[in-house]
């Protein structure tokens, strides 16, 4: 069948097939040349953006290539260097300057229309003595410019007008300036602002309006390091999205009742390092989602019971360390349901009582008691042991605790209008004289010694974090511990004058627990180091011997002498900087 008229075999493979093969290469080749076209093109308008120019041509400035455009960084330099720079990236027509960072330099103007074809992401001035920013200098990178940061310079007040056109900023950086007042408007028309810090400059009046415009994106304003005397309430009640506040090291001496009202989104609020002395009463009743609360470094003496009411379901993290408290303020911390971490380093604290952490400690992972106060002991002994007196009852392990503690530090009890009444079982009836007269202990109105129940720890079923760090703890027993010592992972005790008794066998175990649950347990980072007596040295706790620790029952004896009868019992007893807790 050879015939290929008709439409026969022979005639649909010539005329079919044949035409196909032979245009698919061709076709293949349009679409590799279309393909290396566009490759081409688009490294090209890359190569646009992202070649930095010749070297000689930005001197001093220095550029370097990012994966989202030009780097470029002028240091040490002056205005007229700078603008050359800036002569040379506007020839590049389109590129990208991703970073555009003038640091130490002598820049005193920023001149108008200088960035005038710039396409600049993210603009640094710092520390270049900037004194004016001149009105139309920002105008030209306002659809673009995303963070602008003028900080360490020398303004004196907040450049409005230039910053008004900047109508997609995210972060305005104006720390370390000597601005002295936000006035009304101060930052109308950055209408997108996230984040804006104006920490360390001279803000000591805030007007009413000074946020307007800020109310719908602000999600973070620092405020710290001014001299501010009272939060401008008014004003902060605009940023009804706000999330963080920091007013940190101001010369706040009050806050009151309906001062955070509008913040009503408010997540963190930081108000350390101001002269606070008292929190009051439904201060914070409006911050329903509070959940970090940093008032460290004021000079607090009274927390009212009602001082948290309004945070009971959000806050978790509450710092309170340096400041004067002469109590935990369980009352206060009671309706905190879901607090984690508890900070009350370097107070006064001289008492826990058992029911201290009552109500709340059962959601608490972290305590920090680390430092607390030095107290004259030759008044701690003689006023504990009248304040004692009004019980009905005393324990002849804690009297037995007191005399030995007393007695070793040289210091003499006035009993001599005592009398002992009566002694049953373990416990003695006390008649004492008069109390000793008020005396002042360091600038403290209250010095006694601190008592750390056997129960201290016990509604603490949630803790992980401990640290009595750097304090003057000799004895920390199993007995004290025992309630949490299942589920601390870190424990410092390091910097504390620990004695090297059966009272710390319990550390070894926990340890070799500890080590397996997490990476690196607090006592890696620091030796925990306890003094062996019958050697006259220090020894690494972990690495002391069991044996050596004198771990041999004892028998609780009739109270003789306070030597003698301390010798009867483990005596458990902490003392926190100079001042004795006895842990029984």
């Amino acid at each position: 069948m050879t015939r290929t008229e008709g439409g026969g075999p022979a005639a649909r493979g010539a005329l079919g097939w044949a035409p196909a093969r032979a245009s698919a290469p061709r076709l293949l080749g349009a679409l590799l040349l279309l393909a290396l076209l566009g490759l081409a093109a688009a490294q090209g308008g890359q190569s646009g953006q992202n070649n930095c120019p010749a070297a000689a041509d930005i001197q001093p400035c220095g550029c370097t290539v990012k994966k989202n455009g030009l780097d470029i960084l002028c240091e040490a330099t002056e205005t007229q260097h700078i603008n050359k720079a800036m002569d040379a990236l506007k020839r590049r027509g389109n590129a990208v300057i991703f970073y555009l960072k003038l640091r130490h330099n002598a820049l005193p103007k920023l001149l108008q229309f200088v960035f005038l074809g710039l396409d600049i992401r993210h603009l640094t001035i710092h520390n270049s003595s900037l004194a004016v920013v001149e009105e139309s200098s920002l105008s030209s990178v306002g659809k673009k410019l995303t963070q602008l940061d003028l900080s360490q310079n020398i303004l004196t007040m907040v450049p409005s007008k230039a910053l008004s056109t900047l109508h997609h900023l995210l972060i305005l950086n104006l720390n370390h300036n000597k601005i002295s007042a936000i006035h009304n408007n101060a930052f109308l028309g950055l209408d997108t602002l996230e984040i804006l810090t104006l920490y360390e400059n001279k803000i000591d009046v805030v007007d009413v309006n000074a946020f307007e415009g800020l109310g719908k994106k602000l999600k973070r304003l620092n405020l710290g390091g001014n001299g501010l005397r009272q939060v401008p309430q008014k004003a902060l009640a605009t940023l009804e999205v706000l999330r963080k506040l920091e007013m940190q090291e101001n010369e706040l001496t009050e806050i009151r009742e309906g001062d955070f009202e509008g913040l009503r989104n408010l997540d963190t609020l930081n108000l350390q390092h101001n002269r606070l002395n008292t929190v009051p009463a439904k201060v914070f009743s409006h911050l329903k989602l509070l959940n970090s609360l940093e008032l460290e470094n004021n000079q607090i003496r009274f927390v009212d019971p009602d001082a948290f009411s309004g945070l009971e379901e959000n806050l978790q993290y509450l710092r309170l360390g340096d400041n004067k408290l002469n109590e935990i303020p369980s009352d206060a911390l009671r309706r905190l349901h879901r607090l984690r971490h508890l900070d009350l380093r370097v107070n006064n604290i001289t008492f826990i009582p058992d029911d201290a952490f009552s109500g709340f400690g059962d959601s608490i992972t972290f305590l920090n008691l680390q430092k607390n106060a030095k107290f004259s002991l030759k008044y701690t002994c003689n006023s504990y042991v009248w304040a004692r007196a009004h019980l009905p009852k005393i324990s002849l392990k804690l009297l037995a605790v007191l005399l030995y503690v007393c007695e070793r530090e040289a210091v003499k009890i006035d009993l001599k209008a005592s009398a002992v009444r009566k002694a049953t079982g373990d416990s003695v009836s006390l008649s004492l004289g008069p109390r000793p007269p008020t005396q002042s202990c360091g600038g403290l109105s209250c010095c006694s010694i601190l008592v750390l129940p056997g129960l201290a720890f016990e509604n603490l079923n949630s803790l992980e974090t401990l640290n009595l760090q750097n304090n003057k703890l000799e004895h920390v027993s199993e007995e004290v511990m025992e309630p949490i010592i299942d589920t601390v992972t870190h424990f410092d005790l390091s910097d504390n004058p620990l004695i090297c008794t059966c009272d710390l066998a319990w550390y070894h175990t926990w340890y070799r627990k500890a080590v397996g649950m997490v990476d690196e347990p607090a006592a890696h980072k620091r030796k925990t180091m306890c003094y062996l007596n019958s050697e006259h040295r220090e020894y690494n706790l972990l690495a002391l011997p069991l044996e050596k620790m004198q771990c041999v029952g004892k028998n609780l004896g009739q109270i003789s002498a306070a030597s003698h009868i301390f010798a009867n019992f483990v005596l458990s007893s902490v003392i926190l900087s100079g001042a004795a807790l006895l842990l029984i």
